[in-house]
C-alpha cells in the first residue's frame, strides 16, 4: 500500500538492552523500544521484551525472555527437576510456629529454632528446680534423727532376719545330717521306691491296654480313667487342693500389696505433713541456729585459749618458771637414786642363784631367808630372822649358828 502523505515522526525509547530491561516497568504494554547494542527493535509483551523481527511464537518469547538479565526463567535442567516432583507435592504447605511452650502440639507445623531453644531451656530449668527441691528434701530427711533411727531399726531387722535365716539353715542342715544317719531314713526311701514301682506298673498297664486308634485327648483321658482310677482320683484331689492353695497365696500377695501401698501412702503423708508443718521448719531453724551458736562459741573459746598460750609463750617468766620446775624434778630424781643406792645396794643373782649385798645393807622390815646365808657380820638382835638353815661368819669373834629357827635367842642344837 502507498505511504500516506500525513505522517508523524515516532521516536521509541532507546538504550542498551540491559537498561531497557531494567526500566521495563516504565514501558507500556505493546510499546516499542530500540536496543542500541543489539541494533534491534523490541516490543514489550507482558513482562518481557520481544524482538519485533521475530515471529511471536513460544520460542520467540522464550528467546526474548532469556535475554533479560533478571527474567528468573527456569532452565531446561531445572524444569526437568520440577517435572519429576510428584504432582501432589504442591498440596503441602510449610507453617512455621513460634511458640516457646509448643502449646498447639501441631502435627504439621514446624517449630522455629528460637521456640525450640526456649522450650528446652524452660524444661531444663524446671528439671534443675526439681533436683534442688529433691536434694533439699533428702538433706532434711538425712538431718532428721528419726530418719537415722528408722534406718537403724530396718538394718537391725535385716540383720536379725539374716541371723534367723542362718540359724534355720544350720538347723535344717543338722536335721538332714540326722536323717541321713538314721537307718529309718533308708527304710522310708525304700518305701518311696516301692510306691514308684507301683506307679510304674500302673503306667505299664495303661500302655498295654491302649489301642492304636486312641489318638484324641478325650479318648486317652477316658482310657486312663478306666485303667487307673486310683491315680485319677488322687490327681483330681491334688488339683483341687493346689487351686485352693494358689488362690490363698494370691489373696495373701494381694493383701501384702495393699498393706504395702497403705504403708507407703501413710509414710508419704507423714513426710508431707512434716514438710508442710511450720513447727518442723521452726525446729530445724532453731537447731541450725543452736549449732551455729555452738560453733561460734567454740571458735571464740579456741581463739581465747590460743591467745592466752601465745601470751604465756611470749612471756620470759614462763620459760624461767618451766626451767625451775624441770631443775626441781631432776634434783628429786637424783636424790631418790642416791637414797636407793644407800638403802639397798643390791646386785643381781649370779649363775648359781646367789644374791650378793655389798657395803652395809639395812632392812627395815622382816626378812625370810629360805636358803643358807653367809655374811661377814650381822648387826642387831636377830629376832626377825626366821627359817635360817645355817649362818656362818668369817670373824672368830662373831656368832656362828647351825640349824633351827632363831626367835630371839633359842637354839635346838648346834654351836653357840
Amino acid at each position: 500500500m502507498p505511504a500516506p502523505n500525513n505522517r508523524n515522526f515516532i521516536l521509541p525509547a532507546r538504550g542498551n538492552y540491559a537498561n531497557l530491561v531494567a526500566s521495563i516497568g516504565e514501558l507500556l504494554d505493546g510499546e516499542m523500544c530500540y536496543a542500541i547494542d543489539h541494533n534491534r527493535y523490541y516490543q514489550k509483551v507482558g513482562s518481557a521484551l520481544i524482538g519485533v523481527h521475530d515471529e511471536i511464537t513460544p520460542a520467540g518469547i522464550r528467546s526474548g525472555v532469556d535475554l533479560a538479565a533478571d527474567s528468573n526463567v527456569f532452565t531446561d535442567a531445572e524444569k526437568t527437576k520440577l517435572t519429576n516432583i510428584a504432582e501432589n507435592a504442591n498440596n503441602y504447605s510449610l507453617v512455621i510456629l513460634d511458640e516457646d511452650d509448643l502449646a498447639s502440639d501441631s502435627a504439621t507445623g514446624v517449630a522455629s529454632q528460637q521456640s525450640i531453644k526456649a522450650y528446652i531451656d524452660a524444661e531444663a530449668a524446671t528439671s534443675d528446680a526439681a533436683d534442688v527441691a529433691l536434694s533439699a528434701r533428702l538433706d532434711t530427711l538425712e538431718a532428721d534423727e528419726t530418719t537415722a533411727t528408722a534406718v537403724a531399726a530396718v538394718q537391725a531387722d535385716v540383720d536379725q532376719n539374716e541371723s534367723d535365716c542362718d540359724a534355720a539353715d544350720s538347723a535344717l542342715s543338722a536335721r538332714l545330717d540326722t536323717l541321713e544317719a538314721d537307718p529309718t531314713t533308708a527304710t522310708a526311701v525304700t518305701a518311696v521306691q516301692a510306691n514308684v514301682d507301683t506307679e510304674k506298673d500302673r503306667v505299664d498297664a495303661i500302655l498295654s491296654a491302649a489301642d492304636a486308634d486312641k489318638d484324641s485327648f478325650a479318648e486317652i483321658v477316658t482310657l486312663i480313667n478306666s485303667v487307673d482310677t486310683t491315680n485319677d482320683t488322687a490327681f483330681a484331689g491334688y488339683v483341687t487342693s493346689n487351686d485352693a492353695a494358689v488362690a490363698a497365696v494370691q489373696a495373701d500377695v494381694d493383701q501384702n500389696e495393699a498393706d504395702s501401698d497403705a504403708a507407703e501412702l501413710a509414710l508419704s503423708n507423714r513426710v508431707d505433713d512434716l514438710e508442710a508443718d511450720s513447727a518442723t521448719i521452726n525446729d530445724l531453724a532453731n537447731v541450725a541456729a543452736d549449732v551455729d551458736q555452738n560453733e561460734a562459741d567454740s571458735d571464740a573459746a579456741e581463739l581465747a585459749l590460743s591467745n592466752r598460750l601465745d601470751t604465756l609463750e611470749a612471756d620470759p617468766t614462763t620459760a624461767t618458771a618451766l626451767a625451775a620446775v624441770q631443775a626441781d624434778v631432776d634434783q628429786n630424781e637424783a636424790d631418790a637414786d642416791a637414797a636407793l643406792a644407800l638403802r639397798a645396794p643390791l646386785h643381781a643373782a649370779d649363775a648359781t642363784g646367789t644374791w650378793t649385798f655389798s657395803n652395809t645393807t639395812e632392812f627395815q622390815d622382816s626378812i625370810n631367808v629360805l636358803m643358807n646365808c653367809t655374811a661377814d657380820a650381822f648387826y642387831g638382835d636377830g629376832s626377825n630372822l626366821t627359817g635360817l638353815g645355817s649362818i656362818t661368819t668369817q670373824d672368830s669373834d662373831n656368832v656362828a649358828i647351825t640349824g633351827g629357827t632363831i626367835n630371839g635367842i633359842v637354839l635346838d642344837g648346834g654351836v653357840f
